[in-house]
Parts: structure tokens; C-alpha cells; sequence
């Protein structure tokens, strides 16, 4: 909701008028629906009207919009442990009406689409729906969002998917391959989200060395940041990169990095992971401990 009263008070301190501000933006009976009745026009006017206030959108966008950017970290949290249902509760909460920056906007249409995906597993909607969010990314005029460059890596992963290689390459290499420390540190969970997503893609493609490198600079990230999300998946990958890279299983870093994996997976409750470490245990004849034992048992 849109603090009417705020955008009033602040312009007639500054002693211009509703023409004045309208001028060049939009037209005066919107600066007036804004004041009287808190009609918030579109997020780019919104954006003009308070930078010529010298406001800032959180001076003039009141709880709701609050309300929805903390729903959506909890989205994010939910997709970082795997629980796309539960994300989706979180989301659905969000009316996208109160959303009032591009930034936002595509972070709340990337969560659907990633959503819906999960839920859904139609690989052809999630393509036409991540390629319809570029084309909205392109209009907002916010090619370089991180959620951008999210959507050109879930869409080469998609791509691969179908088999599409040359369409997956093409999306990989519309992926930055370094970030600025400024962009780390606002996004450092997508960023960690998207440099082990493209890991994965580089793995699927054979390119065993790409994927090590980036699965281990996601790996790099997240002890920065101090998190466990994605740390399981982000060791069994680098423990795959490592056994094709060097001597399969018999290279014991290789699986130094999958007993880890196991034991973060077990402590995460990631049951999806331990199913593939224990299938990786079982083919190759490893050394299981006594909690792999027990779950390929069903006692856990």
C-alpha cells in the first residue's frame, strides 16, 4: 500500500505543485489519486515521483510491501532446503499488485516460475514461462538482474533436458562468470544458487573441470556466508567432478568429498541426496558406514 498522506506532506514542504511533480512522469490527476486515495500508478512512475521527492520507495510504500519482501525470503528459504510446497504457501500469500520495483517484481516472477516447475516437472511451461520472464526482465529494463541471469540458467538447464545442446550452451554463456563484490554480497544466496545450478548443467555436458570450478566457488560462497544451503549438493557434485577428473573412486579425495556429502545430507535431512550417495556407494562397492547402512536398510 502506498502512503498517500506522506507524498503530499513531503511535496508541499518542497512547495511544488501537483503539475510541477507530474511534469515529464505522469499526468496531475494521477499525482492526485496517489495523494488522496493511496492509487499507486505503475513501479517505474512510482520510482520517478519519489526520487524527484528525494524519497525513497520504502518512505512511501507502507506494510505490504514490507510484508512481501519478507515473504519472499522466506520463499527463499524454503527452495534453498528443498521444499518447494512449503515455498509455495509463501508465495501464494504475495498479491503481485503490491509490489512496486522492477528488482522485486522479477524476483517474485522467478519464484513462481521456479516453483511451479519443482511442482510440476513440465519442462515445455517452465521454458515458455522463464523465457516470458527475459522478455519482462527486457522491458523493466533490467537485463543485468541476478534474477535474469537465473532465469538463463535454469533455461539451459531445461534446455538440456530436452536434449537441446545447442540451446543449452547458448543460455550458459549468457551466464556472468564473475560477480562484483557488491553484487556477492546483496545476492549472495542466488548467486550460490545459480553458480551450483550451472555446476550441475557443466557436469551433465562432461565438461568435468568447468563444473569442479564452479561447484567449488558456490562451495566457496557459502562458508562466506555461513550457510549449510546447498553445501550437501554442492559436495556430492564436486565429489563426482573429482572421480571422473582423477582415477574414478579409487582417488581418495574424491571420496573424502562424498562421505561428507552423506554426513551433510544426513544432517540436512536431505533423503533425494542420501538416495543418489548411497546408489554412487552401492555400484562402486564403498565403504559404507553404519548410518548409510541403516538407511539402505530403511531404519532411517
Amino acid at each position: 500500500m502506498i502512503d498517500g498522506k506522506r507524498v503530499k506532506i513531503t511535496r508541499m514542504k518542497q512547495h511544488v505543485s501537483q503539475r510541477a511533480l507530474a511534469e515529464g512522469i505522469t499526468s496531475q490527476s494521477t499525482i492526485s489519486k496517489l495523494e488522496n486515495e493511496s492509487v499507486a500508478p505503475n513501479p517505474d512512475v512510482l520510482a520517478q515521483i519519489a526520487d524527484r521527492l528525494n524519497l525513497s520507495m520504502s518512505d512511501i510504500v507502507m506494510d505490504n510491501l514490507k510484508s512481501a519482501d519478507t515473504l519472499l525470503k522466506d520463499t527463499d528459504l524454503a527452495i534453498g532446503k528443498h521444499e518447494p510446497k512449503r515455498a509455495n504457501k509463501y508465495l501464494n500469500q504475495i498479491n503481485i499488485d503490491d509490489i512496486y520495483t522492477s528488482h522485486t517484481k522479477l524476483h517474485y516472477l522467478f519464484l513462481k516460475n521456479d516453483i511451479n516447475f519443482l511442482l510440476t516437472q513440465d519442462a515445455d511451461e517452465a521454458i515458455f514461462n522463464f523465457t516470458r520472464l527475459l522478455d519482462q526482465a527486457d522491458a523493466f529494463k533490467s537485463t543485468d538482474s541476478i534474477y535474469t541471469h537465473l532465469a538463463h540458467c535454469q533455461l539451459a538447464e531445461l534446455y538440456f533436458s530436452k536434449g537441446n545442446f545447442e540451446a543449452t550452451q547458448y543460455y550458459l554463456k549468457l551466464v556472468p562468470k564473475k560477480f562484483s563484490q557488491v553484487e556477492i554480497s546483496v545476492n549472495m544466496h542466488w548467486i550460490i544458487y545459480l553458480k551450483q545450478h550451472v555446476a550441475q548443467t557443466l557436469f551433465n555436458l562432461h565438461q568435468y573441470s568447468s563444473s569442479f570450478d564452479y561447484a567449488k566457488q558456490a562451495l566457496s560462497l557459502a562458508k562466506k556466508r555461513d550457510t549449510l544451503d546447498l553445501v550437501d549438493s554442492l559436495t556430492f557434485l564436486i565429489s563426482l567432478n573429482l572421480s571422473h577428473m582423477n582415477n574414478g573412486w579409487k582417488n581418495i579425495q574424491a571420496e573424502h568429498y562424498l562421505m561428507q556429502a552423506w554426513a551433510l545430507a544426513e544432517y540436512t535431512e536431505n533423503r533425494e541426496l542420501q538416495k543418489k550417495i548411497y546408489a554412487v556407494l552401492n555400484s562402486n562397492e564403498l565403504t559404507a558406514d553404519f548410518s548409510i547402512q541403516a538407511f539402505a536398510k530403511g531404519s532411517l
